[in-house]
């Protein structure tokens, strides 16, 4: 599989594997750290309505649910393997819900920024943008580790 818009193309293929999770490490954790904040600063405006925390905790097991079966899985042409649990149809079938449920809490979180901040004229905003950039970041992360890298083992 190719690298994400070829901007790996001179990284060592040995050092794919680590720069792309470092990064991607780099970005949930950066993700989780800006609801944090919002949480911190903002703690009257966020306990208001506890809706506002389930966009990322499901791009979290979004997260979870896309990069816990590897490449290899999901490559394989047979549909018929030694695998007890998990046979290639089971693997793209993860795949695609978990990328359904990282792209609908993406959307959610666009949503709650522009429903309840952009259009109301009396709250702060950055608890919108907050929102909305840690499930960004999330699946920024999330495509970066199941998609960035050249190998198969990853």
């Amino acid at each position: 599989m190719s690298c994400i818009f070829n901007i790996c193309e001179n990284v060592p293929r040995d050092k794919l594997g680590y720069y792309s999770s470092m990064i991607g490490g780099i970005l949930f954790f950066t993700g989780w750290w800006l609801m944090i904040d919002v949480h911190a600063t903002y703690a009257t405006v966020i306990s208001t309505n506890k809706v506002y925390y389930l966009p990322g905790m499901f791009a979290t097991a979004a997260f979870i649910v896309v990069n816990i079966i590897p490449m290899g899985v999901i490559q394989e042409s047979y549909y018929y393997s030694d695998r007890k649990c998990c046979g290639p149809l089971m693997a793209k079938a993860s795949l695609f819900i978990g990328l359904l449920i990282a792209f609908g809490s993406l959307i959610a979180s666009s949503y709650i920024l522009v429903n309840d901040f952009l259009l109301q004229s009396d709250v702060y905003l950055w608890p919108g943008f907050g929102i909305f950039l840690q499930n960004l970041l999330i699946f920024s992360a999330n495509m970066l580790l199941k998609f960035g890298t050249k190998s198969s083992e990853f």
